[in-house]
């Protein structure tokens, strides 16, 4: 699969350009984004599988603190695109992320670690149809469900 989601966290807002840049710079594209600042309740459907976590209410209330930018991703001849956006952002955790990622060089804390990325095809695909409409981003992504 050729595209994933990512989500600039309000915590990192003011890095929005440079951000950016440095998707770029690694050869993905932007094909849409958009801000918005979500509730409460977005939150907590978007990161249903997270419920029963402990950091799931910090979480969730860490995400609407302000507004967020909510991008689609594409790779020209991508394969494995959410998992290759995955290593350009880095460990979860800012302080475990290599230098250069994009949570090392923007993050704070793992509950503010500025950016967030699609872990797998499947995740991608529920995450784009959460925010995006097929109107949105020129296409309809369910086409990219398997058979």
């Amino acid at each position: 699969m050729n595209l994933t989601f990512s989500l600039i966290k309000p915590g990192a807002m003011q890095h929005c350009e440079e951000i950016l840049m440095a998707i770029k710079a690694e050869g993905f594209s932007i094909i849409a984004m958009k801000t918005q600042h979500l509730t409460f309740s977005q939150v907590e459907i978007f990161y249903k599988e997270h419920r029963d976590k402990s950091f799931f209410h910090e979480m969730c209330e860490g995400l609407t603190q302000g507004p967020v930018l909510l991008v689609v991703i594409h790779e020209k001849k991508g394969i494995e695109t959410p998992l290759r956006f995955r290593t350009l952002l880095g460990a979860t955790n800012p302080k475990e992320a290599l230098p250069g990622t994009l949570r090392a060089r923007f993050g704070v804390d793992i509950n503010s670690n500025a950016v967030h990325g699609s872990d797998s095809k499947i995740s991608a695909i529920r995450e784009l149809s959460f925010f995006f409409s097929g109107i949105e981003i020129g296409f309809d992504i369910t086409d990219y469900l398997p058979l």
